[in-house]
């Protein structure tokens, strides 16, 4: 098992810049991360070969029946299966999305990500598991701000990981609202997810806290969750820098951390 401090700490690429892969390879340097989960956009496989990163995942766009945005997955796919598997987390999608389901296979390079609490059907244990069913090689992809959306108690949260804890390949971790808006990571949030996570073996994180972030905020949240991930196992939640402390700077989770961070 490797130490906690070694778990890799990305983000979404629209956090750095949305459908842009030249300007997500310029800011990606600064802000601390190691690597990308690629939400694909022009350029990007060149993008993923200059950056170098070990680790490598792609989000699966959504693509409502288009025949074009199926194919661009597909071509996704025969990218990833073309790459050393053990740098590989795999290709998230979306369970509520019109695709082909063929094309999967048996779901291998496939994390199915459990789904926020605007869309009933996608988001438990019970829901999954018809999807694993049909591609029984598929991991979950655990997002735990959806997860505590879906219930603020946690007790959803406890459920994925109870009953699907084996399958999980990494996590997404944000701050998100009942809408499914995805904001900036807060100390409280850290604070909820903590129990939760305790259970888990280390793995990897993407930050997913908004679109186009500066990178002083993307490397402020990589700072914050590598801060704690050390001492994960211990009884109290350690002390997090004031810089990082977010909870008393503006009134949204996005003026706080512009507010304290991005002048």
């Amino acid at each position: 098992m490797p130490a906690l401090s070694s778990v890799p700490i990305g983000a979404a690429s629209g956090s750095f810049a949305m459908n842009d892969s030249r300007k997500t390879r310029e800011i990606f340097p600064l802000t601390g991360l190691d690597f990308v989960e690629w939400h694909p956009s022009e350029g990007w496989e060149y993008a993923v070969e200059m950056l170098d990163v070990k680790t490598l995942s792609i989000h699966l766009p959504k693509i409502k029946g288009d025949p074009k945005k199926q194919a661009e997955v597909i071509g996704y796919l025969d990218y990833l299966a073309k790459v050393d598997s053990a740098n590989v987390l795999g290709a998230v999608l979306h369970p509520d999305q019109d695709y082909d389901w063929s094309i999967f296979g048996d779901g291998a390079n496939i994390c199915i990500e459990n789904l926020d609490a605007t869309r009933p059907g996608f988001q438990t244990p019970e829901d999954l598991q018809k999807f694993f069913q049909r591609l029984p090689k598929a991991r979950l992809c655990f997002d735990i701000g959806h997860a505590f959306a879906v219930d603020p108690s946690g007790k959803v949260a406890h459920a994925l990981v109870d009953a699907l804890g084996d399958r999980i390949s990494h996590l997404h971790i944000s701050h998100v609202e009942p809408n499914g808006a995805h904001h900036v990571l807060q100390t409280e949030d850290c604070r909820k997810f903590w129990p939760v996570l305790n259970k888990l073996r280390p793995l990897p994180f993407v930050l997913e806290p908004d679109v186009n972030m500066p990178p002083s905020v993307l490397h402020a949240q990589r700072d914050m969750l590598a801060a704690w991930l050390p001492a994960r196992m211990a009884p109290e939640l350690p002390a997090v820098p004031s810089i990082l402390n977010l909870t008393k700077m503006g009134s949204t989770p996005c003026q706080q951390v512009h507010a304290g961070l991005s002048r």
